[in-house]
C-alpha cells in the first residue's frame, strides 16, 4: 500500500511539472505574439491623443477567431477618441482626453453596468486606460484629415447614450470608401467595444481595420491591423 501511495505521489508530481513546463512555454510563446509596436519613451517627446485614435487592450490569445498579441487579459477592450490631449506622459494625456466605448464592466466602479442607456459612453480615458495596464495599452492611429475626424466624433456622439452593449454585434461590411452623412449606422444600435471603434473607421474613412477579416471582432484584430504599420500607427505604452 505504502508502494502504491508512493507511485502515485510520483506521478502527481511528474503531472505538476509537465503542467508548469506547458505553462512556461505558453506563457513565453504568448508574449513574444502579434504585430510589432513602438514604445513610448518619455524622454523623446510628449505623449499625444487625436480625435480618432483608438486605444486598445489585448484580448486572450485563447478566444474563438481571434488574432494573437502578448500579454492579453479576459477580453480587452478598445474605445475611441474623440476629444484630444497631449501631455508629458501618457496618463495626463489620459486624463483630459475623452473617449467614446462600448463597455459591459466599469473600470471606474468594479461593477458591470447593466442599464441599456449607459452602456456606451462618453468618458476620461484614464478610466478604463489607467496605470493599471501600463505596458499593455495601445494607441492607434491613422492618417485621418479634418472632415473625417469631424464626421467619426459625430457618429460616435450620436451612439452615446442611446446605444446598447452587445457582444456579437453585426460586423457588416465595410464598403471600401467612406458612407454618406446621411447613412444611418447600425439598425438595432448595439456594439461591443471592437465593434463600435471598427465601424466607426470604417463609416468615417472608409477603412477596414479588421486584421482577419472574421465574423467577430476582437480588441486583438484591430492592434494587429496592417493599417496601424507606420511609425505612428501603432504604440504601446
Amino acid at each position: 500500500m505504502n508502494r502504491l501511495s508512493g507511485y502515485e505521489k510520483q506521478i502527481g508530481m511528474a503531472a505538476t511539472a509537465i503542467f508548469l513546463l506547458l505553462t512556461a512555454v505558453y506563457v513565453t510563446v504568448s508574449n513574444r505574439l502579434g504585430s510589432s509596436a513602438a514604445t513610448f519613451d518619455e524622454n523623446k517627446g510628449k505623449f499625444t491623443l487625436l480625435p480618432g485614435d483608438i486605444l486598445a487592450r489585448p484580448n486572450l490569445n485563447w478566444l474563438p477567431g481571434s488574432s494573437k498579441v502578448s500579454s492579453g487579459r479576459n477580453f480587452g477592450h478598445a474605445a475611441i477618441v474623440v476629444r484630444g490631449a497631449t501631455g508629458n506622459n501618457p496618463d495626463e494625456a489620459l486624463q483630459k482626453a475623452l473617449v467614446v466605448e462600448a463597455f459591459l464592466f466599469d473600470q471606474a466602479t468594479r461593477r458591470f453596468v447593466f442599464r441599456k442607456e449607459k452602456q456606451v459612453r462618453l468618458a476620461p480615458a484614464v478610466i478604463s486606460f489607467g496605470t493599471r495596464f501600463s505596458g499593455i495599452r495601445y494607441r492607434l492611429r491613422m492618417p485621418l484629415d479634418l472632415q473625417q475626424q469631424e464626421m467619426l466624433v459625430l457618429f460616435l456622439n450620436t451612439q452615446v447614450g442611446k446605444c446598447r452593449y452587445k457582444v456579437f454585434s453585426d460586423t457588416q461590411d465595410c464598403p471600401g470608401e467612406k458612407m454618406q452623412t446621411d447613412s444611418p449606422p447600425a439598425t438595432d444600435c448595439g456594439w461591443n467595444c471592437a465593434t463600435l471603434a471598427w465601424y466607426s473607421l470604417c463609416y468615417a474613412a472608409g477603412i477596414n481595420i479588421d486584421f482577419n477579416q472574421g465574423s467577430f471582432v476582437y480588441p486583438n484584430d484591430i492592434i494587429n491591423s496592417p493599417k496601424f504599420n507606420s511609425s505612428e500607427g501603432r504604440m504601446r505604452f
